[in-house]
């Protein structure tokens, strides 16, 4: 159970990363895709904090899209 606890926080903090690089970056304003990106940023965060479920291999690889994506 400790270890889940510890990789909650931990994908909260990853989250949270990739929330300010999101929002940040002036381009996530324009377009469906970017509201498409910011929705499903919104439904992982709400899956993690509100649910206490960890994050799949899938969404870890749609985060680190949308840091290649955003941090430009």
């Amino acid at each position: 159970m400790e270890i889940v606890k510890r990789e909650l926080i931990r994908h909260t903090l990853i989250l949270s990363e990739v929330t300010e690089t999101v929002y940040s970056n002036p381009a996530h304003i324009k377009g469906i895709t970017a509201y498409k990106d910011k929705r499903r940023l919104w439904e992982l965060t709400q899956r993690v904090r509100a649910k206490h479920q960890l994050l799949r291999r899938k969404d870890l690889q749609f985060l680190q899209r949308l840091i290649n994506k955003y941090s430009r």
